[in-house]
């Protein structure tokens, strides 16, 4: 997994690189090593509202996952923000496996 960090309108910080590094590990088991997940944080209103977002492409599905958030508390933005694209990948994860015991058990049945 490769990791791309963006900041607008704000400066870089390490302990906000470190949050956004330590949340990425929880898509670790999804994304493959040579995809880019692109972390978005930004700061609006003269630093009154701050946003995050995040996209990737799964290749393996062929699907984008895409995620927002904004309020005033940049880190409880980082925060949701990997936690709704965490939601996004595993009900897509879900939905697969569904899928393909569905396919397999009508299999079995047409033998």
């Amino acid at each position: 997994m490769k990791l791309d960090v963006v900041f607008k309108e704000m400066e870089s910080t390490p302990s906000i690189q470190s949050r956004v590094e330590e949340k990425a590990k929880k898509l670790e088991c999804w994304v493959a090593a040579d995809e880019y997940i692109r972390v978005v944080v930004e700061a609006k209103f003269k630093g009154q509202q701050h946003a995050a977002e995040i996209a990737w492409h799964d290749n393996k599905l062929g699907k984008d996952f895409f995620a927002k958030a904004e309020g005033h508390d940049l880190y409880a933005q980082i925060d949701e923000v990997f936690d709704k694209i965490v939601k996004q990948v595993s009900h897509a994860h879900e939905k697969q496996v569904d899928k393909k015991r569905h396919f397999e058990s009508a299999k079995k049945m047409q033998n």
